[in-house]
């Protein structure tokens, strides 16, 4: 439900195609990006092995730049993203990371919402 949620207000705010897909499906399934199109990946705790390889693809298969919102600047995907952005979420204390989702979709809404 979240991705849906996320899809729904991205392609309001933003006013274009968006399309939130796993990073395991990004690399086997659907990477096909055309040159007007960017990827950005998200990995709240910066250690997200799916999110780093799913930049690796970018950079390598695609041969495009990659993006990645993170928690953590001091994380080991910055090396690999050509740019990595620290979205303000912080650590997530709990077993299972949520908070990084819901700050984005929250925060895009937030910054794009009154245009």
């Amino acid at each position: 439900m979240l991705l849906s949620v996320q899809d729904y207000i991205w392609k309001k705010v933003l006013k274009c195609k968006v399309t939130v897909i796993s990073p395991f499906e990004f690399i086997h399934a659907e990477h096909s990006v055309a040159s007007d199109e960017m990827v950005i990946a998200v990995s709240q705790s910066g250690y997200s092995v799916n999110t780093m390889e799913a930049l690796k693809f970018i950079n390598d298969e695609l041969t495009r730049k990659s993006i990645v919102l993170t928690g953590d600047l001091n994380s080991d995907i910055v090396s690999v993203a050509d740019l990595a952005v620290d979205f303000g979420v912080g650590e997530e204390t709990v077993g299972y990371v949520t908070k990084g989702n819901c700050i984005v979709t929250l925060s895009y809404a937030i910054c794009f919402g009154s245009r």
